[in-house]
């Protein structure tokens, strides 16, 4: 019973303040890293190809409203794909120069966030139900 209260916790089928993923369950599983692939890549996200088939990673990204970047992450299992992503604000160094920073933090759910759009943008290409955990 405590193991199904904890389940019923952590997912949802609305946006809660501070959910930091989007679970997709797709009926048609055919091609389905390839899916998340192109779904990434219809907004801008570059995908390393690191042969493992059942998490797609991007590289850092650009953000245009925000100062900084974003890297993206879809965990593939089964006909579930769970989008997550990470953003790092915009460094300048000594030199004048722009580095993408190395301290990373989780993209969540606010009201008007202007990043968290990007990843209901992704998850929407996969036509399929969403969910939201954090």
């Amino acid at each position: 019973m405590f193991a199904l209260l904890l389940f019923c916790s952590c997912k949802s089928f609305g946006q809660e303040y501070l959910d930091k993923k989007i679970i997709v369950t797709v009926d048609d599983t055919t091609g389905l890293y390839q899916k998340v692939r192109i779904a990434f890549g219809k907004h801008d996200y570059q995908v390393k190809e690191d042969g493992n088939y059942s998490v797609v990673t991007t590289f850092a990204r650009d953000l245009k409203k925000t100062p900084g970047y974003t890297i993206g992450r879809a965990e593939i299992l089964g006909n579930t794909v769970t989008i997550s992503d990470r953003y790092g604000l915009l460094r300048i160094d000594d030199w004048g120069r722009t580095r993408v920073t190395n301290e990373w933090k989780d993209i969540v759910y606010m009201k008007n966030s202007k990043i968290w759009p990007l990843l209901e943008k992704v998850a929407d290409e996969l036509n399929g139900k969403k969910q939201y955990s954090k």
